[in-house]
């Protein structure tokens, strides 16, 4: 039996803050795990659906960080950015 996988669509809406993310659970290629994108002002986080559903939990908590500390707003790479996170 297959591992169950995240929603195709969900909304987060932080407690604290407010703030509303989506994530779409979207076929990736194998090298790419999540991306978080902006779309009309809202932060958008994809998991690649191919992954199982731990690597998606990680995923989504990393994805989860980078909306967190704003990283979307950053003039930086994402290769800049992910490489400061993992110090």
């Amino acid at each position: 039996m297959r591992e169950p996988k995240l929603d195709d669509i969900f909304v987060n809406v932080d407690e604290r803050t407010g703030i509303a993310t989506y994530h779409i659970a979207n076929a990736l290629p194998s090298t790419i795990k999540a991306m978080v994108c902006e779309d009309c002002g809202e932060p958008y986080a994809y998991i690649n659906a191919n992954c199982s559903y731990e690597e998606q939990q990680k995923a989504y908590e990393h994805e989860m960080e980078h909306i967190e500390n704003e990283d979307i707003e950053s003039p930086s790479p994402a290769d800049q950015l992910e490489a400061h996170r993992h110090k």
